[in-house]
């Protein structure tokens, strides 16, 4: 399920939903068909299963939540939640006579076939405050503290008269029977000039974790307890904009996975869905998170790679006052590139190369290690200046120091991790070029341990 694609070519992976019960991991996502366009702009999407126990064998589920009433149009993202031996489906339902989008429900004995329960399921919702032209993305969870169950709804408080064009929020309702939701005033305010998508609401050790997406980028807070305050790390994003809308759930061991989608690159613009991306989160003693590539999931390697002459002790690029490159030939189309980068105190930047026959004509990685800040540039999407492009994070500590770089080439995804806590992807179109370029701009960097193998899902 990595780089997980449906067929055919019109059909991709939407918003993912994962849930995980009885030691049981189980992946929902939109089925997009036409990126976003069918149903008259509205979606027409439905829910999609799949399950596993291990990660690696999976269960493909028949199709969980249609749209299948006269007036329904698509079915939006929501999530699962089990409560007394029963398994409930929130989402939204959008309606071809667009009179916003309403909260739906289904329920289901088994997890499998779901089937829709009463509607509607808010009292008091034309007096709530909030937008009914936008609510959804629903999702639960039960606060011990005050024994009732919460809900979490993207939307907008029109309420807010101090925050014009900043009240987009995650709505808040309560319910002591799981059946009756009452709304409450927002649970929180990010302030952004857009909507928070997509939310998630979590417990993992002693941190609590609130997740929320600006504009496809997935954004965290922590708390110690489920009301807040809703801390601010330094660094906040899980990934750059290629990896849309995370959200997670538990799986064997603690451990707690994430999934995204990644969107379609089309020209010089992204359509809505494409592949589905997973990561396991990382806990470190502070409680903020990283990122790695689930040790299940990833592409087997297959045998190593037939390269250009590596010297032995790998490459050392100077570049005082300018730029130096060195090259790689013969890089497989499906590929894991591995190596150890050592930048010296004072280098500015380092480069790599990927996709493309010359060092300009593909994807390039740039660190720069005194700033923390890495940035992937598709060099010929670039010319049309669009800003949404180029995919980075920052606050990244471990590229000022030596650190480990592994690169996951799958058909036209390109997917790194530093040093096994900071995973950064993109996708270019329809370029397979066999080079890497190793590059050091005003600085000196060492380039060596590099082990290229074939992978194969």
């Amino acid at each position: 399920m990595q780089y997980f694609k449906p067929q055919p070519e019109n059909l991709s992976v939407g918003d993912c939903m994962p849930f995980f019960h009885d030691g049981i991991f189980h992946l929902f996502y939109l089925l997009d068909e036409d990126h976003h366009h069918k149903n008259d702009g509205l979606g027409g999407h439905i829910w999609e299963h799949a399950s596993t126990s291990d990660l690696r064998n999976w269960i493909q589920h028949p199709s969980a939540v249609l749209y299948d009433l006269p007036d329904e149009a698509s079915i939006c993202t929501g999530s699962v939640f089990h409560n007394a031996g029963v398994y409930y489906a929130f989402y939204s339902t959008r309606y071809f006579d667009r009179r916003g989008e309403i909260l739906s429900c289904s329920a289901s004995s088994d997890c499998t076939l779901f089937r829709k329960t009463d509607k509607p399921l808010i009292a008091g919702f034309d007096k709530s405050g909030y937008s009914r032209k936008d609510f959804r993305d629903s999702v639960v969870f039960h606060n011990g503290e005050d024994n009732s169950f919460h809900m979490l709804a993207t939307s907008a408080w029109e309420k807010a008269e101090a925050l014009p064009g900043y009240n987009g929020c995650l709505a808040h309702l309560v319910s002591d029977d799981f059946k009756k939701w009452t709304p409450l005033e927002p649970f929180f305010i990010p302030g952004y000039e857009t909507l928070p998508e997509c939310p998630d609401i979590f417990q993992w050790n002693k941190w609590h974790y609130l997740l929320f997406s600006i504009k496809g980028v997935t954004h965290y807070r922590m708390a110690r307890n489920w009301n807040g305050p809703w801390l601010k790390p330094p660094h906040d994003t899980l990934d750059g904009l290629m990896a849309r809308v995370f959200k997670t759930a538990p799986f064997t061991g603690n451990r707690r996975l994430a999934v995204a989608f990644v969107p379609t690159v089309k020209g010089d613009s992204l359509a809505y869905a494409g592949r589905a991306v997973f990561r396991e989160l990382l806990q470190y003693p502070d409680g903020t998170l990283g990122t790695c590539f689930p040790a299940e999931m990833q592409p087997e390697d297959k045998e190593t790679a037939q390269l250009s002459t590596i010297p032995p002790s790998g490459f050392n690029l100077n570049a005082e006052s300018s730029m130096q490159i060195a090259e790689l030939k013969g890089i497989p189309d499906n590929a894991h590139i591995s190596m150890r980068i050592k930048p010296a105190a004072d280098t500015y930047c380092l480069k790599l190369g990927l996709r493309g026959e010359t060092p300009v004509d593909g994807g390039i990685i740039s660190f720069y290690p005194k700033d923390k800040i890495i940035i992937f540039q598709d060099k010929v999407l670039a010319k049309s200046l669009l800003d949404n492009i180029i995919v980075r994070v920052d606050a990244v500590e471990d590229i000022s120091q030596d650190f480990i770089l592994d690169i996951y080439l799958y058909e036209d995804v390109i997917d790194i991790c530093v040093n096994g806590r900071q995973c950064l992807l993109n996708c270019l179109e329809k370029r397979t070029g066999g080079n890497l370029f190793l590059m050091v701009h005003c600085g000196s960097t060492i380039f060596d341990e590099i082990n290229v193998a074939k992978s194969d899902l």
